[in-house]
């Protein structure tokens, strides 16, 4: 799978090459560009659409999982095939894109998805090698889940069903308080036709990549991997009072049940793993408009909140590591 999404955002690097300076696609007909051009150069039908300054594409599959459960050579292709096209048509086209979104469903199986988000300014910057190959494929944010908005409209479908109510007052509902636009990024999909997406701002954007990165770190280090499983990761960009903070609300478990009666520097080593990768994150982007990043067990008291000011000291090398995690000994503490 690593592989593979290496691959798929390299081919959508490489598509800068033979992209003009010129706006080949028009803002007024941006989403019928996309489909035609998926059309006519792979004869691939998808569907687009414009959300604010995100550009949504939807790409039914004949079929996604080969036996060993991973994508299948045929739909790697027909992914790879469409994020070429977007990266060609959001690099070269007059209307202000952001931010590009590949939505890949198996059509036997809807309820699994595929997800690509791109960052288009991530491209252009790696292009001109303003940032490496490496830290180019970990801005890509790639993930395979259970559709969202299937799940909750199941739910809603199971419960109706139990009281036997009426199906056209189920629809009704479903119509007037369940299919609406997502609030989060973790909530895009595709269903019945409908494309559930956001216009996606960039501090979620940081916020969702930050979860991405975490969680791809324990699973893709061997000695993380072999110590740790890693149940949920959550970030969000909230504003308290005036303040805007990271929320970063973790739930990693160890792999062997003794260590969970440890010593806190077992605790440190999933402190110190998920801060590297929030400070790698938001000082790659140099992005400043936070005032504190707040990591916390779902299933302790250790928390660990570090503010923007050390977290920028630390990549500059004129703080520690250990000063940090000496603020996740004990609940609540907040070290400035």
């Amino acid at each position: 799978m690593k592989r593979f999404t290496s691959f798929v955002v390299f081919v959508s690097l490489l598509n800068i090459l033979i992209c003009g300076c010129t706006a080949t696609y028009s803002k007024e007909t941006l989403s019928e560009s996309v489909v035609e051009l998926c059309r006519e150069e792979y004869s691939i039908n998808v569907k687009s659409k414009v959300v604010g300054k995100t550009l949504a594409i939807y790409l039914p599959l004949p079929s996604l999982f080969d036996i060993t459960l991973s994508i299948n050579k045929k739909a790697q292709e027909m992914m790879q095939n469409v994020i070429l096209s977007a990266s060609r048509i959001v690099l070269s086209t007059d209307a202000d894109i952001k931010y590009y979104c590949v939505i890949a469903q198996d059509v036997r199986l809807p309820e699994i998805q595929v997800i690509v988000i791109k960052y288009v300014t991530d491209v252009k910057r790696a292009f001109f090698q303003d940032i490496s190959r490496g830290e180019y494929f970990k801005r890509t944010i790639f993930d395979i889940n259970i559709n969202p908005q299937s799940k909750k409209e199941e739910s809603v479908k199971k419960i109706f069903s139990k009281h036997n109510i009426n199906p056209e007052l189920e629809e009704s509902v479903l119509e007037e308080f369940f299919r609406s636009t997502p609030i989060e990024m973790k909530d895009f999909g595709y269903w019945q036709d409908e494309f559930y997406v956001k216009d996606i701002e960039f501090p979620e954007f940081v916020a969702e990549q930050m979860s991405y990165r975490i969680r791809n770190r324990f699973r893709e280090q061997e000695l993380l991997k072999k110590e740790f499983l890693v149940a949920s990761v959550l970030s969000s960009y909230d504003t308290v009072e005036g303040g805007h903070f990271f929320n970063i609300i973790f739930d990693v478990k160890y792999k062997e049940i003794l260590k969970l009666f440890g010593e806190i520097s077992n605790k440190n080593v999933i402190y110190k793993n998920i801060f590297l990768e929030v400070a790698d994150c938001l000082y790659g982007y140099k992005f400043k408009d936070f005032d504190m990043v707040k990591i916390i067990d779902k299933n302790s008291p250790y928390r660990l909140f570090v503010s923007k000011s050390d977290i920028y000291n630390f990549k500059k090398k004129k703080l520690d590591l250990d000063t940090i995690l000496q603020a996740v000994n004990a609940a609540n503490v907040v070290y400035k």
